[in-house]
């Protein structure tokens, strides 16, 4: 394995004021020959394809964590006897 560095963008909502950070990745020994041999314009656009996959990937992890512990929740919920129906009369005794 070979060790390959990049400066990735953290903040993409004011790419202006883009804060980078460097990350280093392990690729095998062809990948690396094959990233130092490549233009700087086209490591630049690797790196920013990069940093937005890891930023989708981190967000849909999250999504799929949220929506894991909501049905986990709903699951739970059921088992102590809470129904739909009993979810709305308590929702309509508060209100």
């Amino acid at each position: 394995m070979v060790t390959i560095k990049l400066f990735v963008s953290l903040n993409r909502q004011q790419p202006n004021k883009s804060i980078m950070k460097r990350i280093t990745l392990e690729v095998d020994d062809e990948t690396a020959k094959a990233w130092r041999s490549i233009s700087s314009a086209l490591r630049k656009q690797i790196t920013e394809a990069i940093g937005e996959l890891i930023i989708q990937s981190d967000k849909k992890i999250k999504e799929t964590t949220l929506e894991s512990h909501l049905q986990d929740a709903g699951t739970v919920a059921g088992t102590n006897g809470l129904t739909d129906e009993g979810l709305a009369k308590l929702l309509d005794e508060e209100g």
